[in-house]
């Protein structure tokens, strides 16, 4: 290869590595001009945000105090949120579990009052009195839809529920002593 020769490689590398340094400083420069409002279609306002997507692991919502009033999770089981009153107190729940869906609502005390979730047999539906137990369950059983109620201490007091032909009733006194039943056909 004679001197002609390598001066026009040369050159040529050298136009290369200038478009090459030109495209990295456009690069470079492109998250700059991008933030500006003309070029992104954003407000002159610091408090809004226009994106398409936000990918995270956990999401707080704050009021203007800085307190905790949502947040959205990802747990081992999938999706979560939480819905907070100005206590810090979860007053709404709504998640996946490995059975399916969960939705709690709370009172003010972030007690339970209501909560619905999904099992192997179908829906159950919780209702608590305001300290947070449970006092009656509406759940679909082997045979059908069940009801149990329960005394304001969580013991099971009566039960209503399907068998295959008809319905049965039991009823208990807080030790947990049969009253009376009404049996059903199987």
């Amino acid at each position: 290869m004679n001197l002609e020769e390598r001066l026009l490689k040369l050159e040529k590398e050298n136009r290369r590595l200038r478009k090459y340094i030109f495209i990295l400083a456009l690069l470079m420069l492109l998250p700059l001009f991008a933030s500006r409002p003309w070029i992104a279609n954003a407000t002159n306002s610091p408090k809004v945000l226009n994106v398409d997507k936000i990918t995270t692991k956990d999401l707080s919502i704050v009021n203007e105090k800085g307190e905790r009033a949502v947040e959205l999770f990802a747990s081992d089981d999938g999706g979560n949120l939480g819905i907070f009153n100005n206590e810090d107190k979860p007053v709404v729940g709504l998640g996946a579990s490995s059975k399916g869906g969960i939705l709690a609502i709370s009172n003010n005390q972030g007690e339970m009052g209501v909560g619905l979730i999904t099992d192997d047999k179908g829906g159950i539906l919780d209702i608590c009195n305001n300290k947070g137990k449970n006092v009656a369950r509406l759940f679909a059983g082997d045979n059908g839809g069940n009801i149990n109620i329960f005394n304001n201490e969580g013991q099971d007091l009566a039960r209503l529920f399907a068998l295959n032909k008809s319905g049965a009733l039991k009823i208990y006194n807080n030790i947990g002593e049969t009253l009376f039943t009404a049996p059903g056909k199987n």
